[in-house]
């Protein structure tokens, strides 16, 4: 674990510890969303540490005036929630902290024993958040190109272990699979055909910044400055689809 401090540019009282772990995933804890900052712990693998998808959610609140106050993510490769339980790892995050969020995600989950093995640990994981005072929730993740065919199968598996523990639920793979069948100018996709693009991290931050903070996600910067200084940018034109899509998807 290599660990990280900044200050906000949005104020004062946004200075964070940012938990590093694994391929430079950098994260922090949440707030209060009533005070417009929150506490969040990502805990997940490769899905969230590509592109630093926590890190992009801090920075589309900060560029809105509003605050990840802090964050972290423990994210290892090919890591699902039952490696993560046994990990003393991802228990000294989520018991040294206070936490208002905790998200989490595993691999795609779309065979009837994978979404049994989610809902199985989603349940003991809500259980063991709530005994530490944070809310649990989870970040709908997407199929590989190859099975993208099992695509409603991935929505069933994370929409049911959300409803099971009665979690946040952030529907990225809902967000991912219309913007994937509604245009061919950019893919979500990175090289290998599973790992997010640029444009693919970007869609699964401003679903969860939407979510987290009851925002609408049309008018967000394509180009952002991270908390650690270092900037990220996408066309504007793929960002305004990717938020328009995201709009439709959140809108009740």
């Amino acid at each position: 674990m290599v660990f990280f401090s900044w200050t906000s540019k949005a104020t004062i009282l946004a200075s964070a510890l940012f938990l590093s772990v694994f391929l430079g995933c950098s994260q922090p804890p949440l707030a209060d969303a009533a005070d417009e900052e929150l506490r969040v712990l990502f805990i997940g693998n490769s899905l969230s540490y590509t592109h630093d998808v926590p890190s992009l959610v801090a920075a589309l609140a900060e560029s809105v005036g509003l605050s990840l106050s802090a964050f972290a993510c423990v994210c290892f490769p090919n890591y699902s929630l039952e490696e993560h339980w046994s990990d003393t790892r991802t228990r000294t995050a989520l018991e040294n902290n206070a936490w208002d969020v905790v998200i989490m995600q595993q691999g795609p989950s779309s065979l009837p024993e994978s979404q049994e093995h989610l809902r199985t640990w989603a349940t003991r994981f809500a259980e063991e958040i709530r005994s530490h005072d944070a809310e649990p929730a989870f970040y709908m993740v997407w199929p590989s190109i190859p099975r993208r065919a099992f695509f409603d199968d991935v929505i069933h598996s994370y929409d049911q272990a959300a409803s099971t523990t009665g979690s946040l639920l952030f529907p990225v793979g809902e967000v991912w699979k219309q913007v994937d069948a509604s245009t061919s100018d950019f893919s979500l996709y990175g090289p290998d055909g599973f790992h997010p693009s640029q444009e693919g991290a970007y869609t699964a931050a401003v679903v969860i910044y939407s979510a987290l903070f009851d925002r609408s996600p049309v008018g967000l910067p394509a180009r952002l400055t991270r908390p650690d200084g270092t900037t990220f940018d996408i066309s504007p034109a793929h960002a305004r689809t990717i938020q328009e899509v995201a709009q439709q998807v959140l809108s009740p």
